[in-house]
C-alpha cells in the first residue's frame, strides 16, 4: 500500500513522463507532470487506460483537457465547486423564504387590521345595513386572505422543491466524491475518513478493529501481456469480490492502482483471518477469459495482509503492520494471508 518509490524508479519514471510531456507537446506544469508520472508508473489502471486510449487516437493534448484528468483522478476541485454552487443557492433558497415568511406576516397583519376594525363597527353600528356590510367586508377580506394563503403555499412548497433537489444534488457529488470511479466501491479519500472514524470510535467505546490490505499478485506482467482493458476487468473482479463480501458496517475500499483495504469493525484478528481466507480463496476460483475472443488467461491470485488497531496508537502504526503482512505473504510465495503475528517489527517489540 506504500507508494514509495525507490530513488532509481523515481528518476526512471520522471524522466519517461518528461519525454512524453515533450512528445505530446504539453506544457511541464506540476499538474501535467503528475498526470504522466503516474501513467508511466502505471499505479492508476484507469488512468493509464484513458491515456492510452487517447495516444491511440492521435489526440491533441491541449491544456485544458489534462485539467479535466488532473481533477478527475488527483483534485476535489469538482466537489469544492458544487459545494460553493450549493452554498450560493442556499442564500437565494433562504432569501425566498423570507420574502415569503415577510409577505405572510403582512397579509395576516392586514387581516388581523380588518378583523378588529370589523368588530369596533359591529359595536357602534345600530342598523341591518351596516351590519350587512360590514358583514360583506369581512367576508371579502376573509377571501382575499384565504387566496394568499393558497398563494403562499404554492411559493412554499416550489421552494421546499427546489431544496429537496438542492440537497439531492450535494447527495450525489459526495457520493461521486467518496467512489471510486473504475469499480465503484469506496475510494481512497473515503477510506480515509472511515478509518479516521473507526480510530474514533474505538478510543471511546473500547472496541478494536481489524485491517485488510490486498492487491493483486503479478498484476503488472498480467497488464503488460494481456493490455489494459483486461487489468481494469480484473480490477472490477477483484473490487467486487470484496464488496460483496463486506457486511453492513464494514468497507471495501479500492486503495489505488491494484491495492484494495477493507476496514472491519469490531473484529478479532482471527476472525479478520477467516474472512480473509475466504476472499483469497474466491477470487482463486475465478478464470479469467477474454469475452471479445474467447482466449482463457488463467487464474489471478491475491496476497493478502493484516493487522488489528491497538488502543491510542497512530493510524499509520495500524497501516504499516497490515502492509509489512501483505508483503510478508508476498515474499513467502505469494496467494496467501498473512497477520501481523507472522512479522517481527519494532511494534511488535514494543
Amino acid at each position: 500500500m506504500n507508494y514509495a518509490d525507490s530513488i532509481e524508479d523515481a528518476a526512471a519514471f520522471a524522466k519517461q513522463a518528461l519525454d512524453l510531456l515533450d512528445e505530446h507537446k504539453v506544457p511541464a506544469t506540476p499538474q501535467n507532470f503528475t498526470v504522466w508520472y503516474a501513467y508511466v508508473s502505471g499505479r492508476y489502471p484507469d488512468l493509464v487506460s484513458m491515456l492510452d486510449k487517447l495516444i491511440e487516437s492521435d489526440t491533441d493534448f491541449a491544456v485544458d483537457q489534462h485539467g479535466e484528468i488532473y481533477d478527475k483522478f488527483f483534485s476535489n476541485r469538482k466537489e469544492e465547486e458544487a459545494l460553493q454552487d450549493a452554498s450560493e443557492q442556499i442564500d437565494v433558497q433562504l432569501d425566498g423564504l423570507m420574502d415569503i415568511i415577510n409577505e405572510a406576516s403582512g397579509e395576516a397583519k392586514d387581516f388581523q387590521d380588518s378583523i378588529q376594525d370589523g368588530l369596533q363597527g359591529l359595536g357602534k353600528t345600530k342598523g341591518l345595513d351596516g351590519i350587512t356590510q360590514i358583514m360583506q367586508t369581512l367576508v371579502s377580506q376573509s377571501k382575499k386572505m384565504q387566496a394568499t394563503n393558497n398563494d403562499l403555499q404554492k411559493k412554499l412548497e416550489t421552494s421546499s422543491g427546489e431544496i429537496k433537489n438542492l440537497k439531492q444534488h450535494l447527495d450525489d457529488v459526495q457520493k461521486e466524491a467518496l467512489t471510486d470511479g473504475l469499480t465503484g466501491i469506496a475510494n481512497r479519500k473515503h477510506f480515509d475518513n472511515a478509518l479516521r472514524r473507526m480510530t474514533s470510535e474505538a478510543g471511546e467505546t473500547g472496541k478494536t478493529f481489524c485491517l485488510l490490505i490486498t492487491d493483486i499478485d503479478h498484476f503488472k506482467a498480467f497488464n503488460d501481456n494481456y493490455g489494459h482493458q483486461i487489468g481494469d476487468q480484473v480490477i472490477k473482479l477483484v473490487a467486487s469480490i470484496l464488496d460483496k463480501t463486506a457486511q453492513e458496517d464494514q468497507l471495501a475500499c479500492r486503495y489505488g492502482g491494484e491495492e484494495f483495504a477493507l476496514l472491519l469493525p469490531s473484529t478479532e484478528l482471527d476472525k479478520a483471518y477467516t474472512i480473509a481466507e475466504s476472499i483469497r480463496e474466491t477470487v482463486a476460483t475465478k478464470r479469467i477469459r477474454n469475452r471479445n475472443t474467447g482466449e482463457e488467461m488463467g487464474n489471478i491470485t491475491l496476497s493478502i495482509g493484516l493487522g488489528i488497531y491497538r488502543d491510542g496508537e497512530p493510524v499509520t502504526d495500524l497501516i504499516q503492520r497490515a502492509d509489512a503482512s501483505l508483503y510478508f505473504a508476498k515474499g513467502n510465495g505469494r496467494n496467501q494471508t498473512a497477520t501481523e503475528n507472522d512479522i517481527d517489527s519494532p511494534a511488535m517489540a514494543s
